[in-house]
């Protein structure tokens, strides 16, 4: 499986605000966006639960589920590889999941780290 860098910012999804002061929804006017040095492009469909409260970040966490079949690289052959089991393996594994361990304050907003999972293998 290639190496693929998934870009993804709280502050860039343009949030939306949801039933609590610290539970928010995801529009589902955005996408998520990667890049490597073999392909770039967005995942189209996602979904997910972002729970958030600046001043207790222990209490913060991230949940995402994106569907592979929804990549889109701008060229149909590279889509339709990526989605082959040489990549995402999009009929074994239809989803990519991202689960948040903590979320950290940086010097230019807010960092998710936790695991993500890709074709059933877990990484931090």
């Amino acid at each position: 499986m290639k190496t693929i860098k998934i870009f993804l910012s709280i502050l860039t999804l343009a949030l939306s605000w949801s039933v609590s002061a610290q539970e928010w929804k995801i529009s589902d006017t955005y996408n998520i966006a990667f890049a490597s040095k073999d392909a770039s492009g967005v995942f189209k469909d996602f979904s997910g639960t972002i729970i958030f409260d600046e001043k207790n970040l222990g209490s913060s966490s991230m949940k995402l589920k994106i569907k592979v079949e929804s990549i889109n690289t701008g060229n149909g052959i590279q889509n339709k590889h990526a989605k082959s089991d040489e990549w995402f393996d999009a009929a074994k594994h239809p989803y990519i999941n991202f689960e948040s361990t903590k979320i950290e304050k940086t010097d230019t907003g807010f960092k998710a780290v936790g695991k993500l999972e890709i074709r059933g293998v877990k990484k931090k």
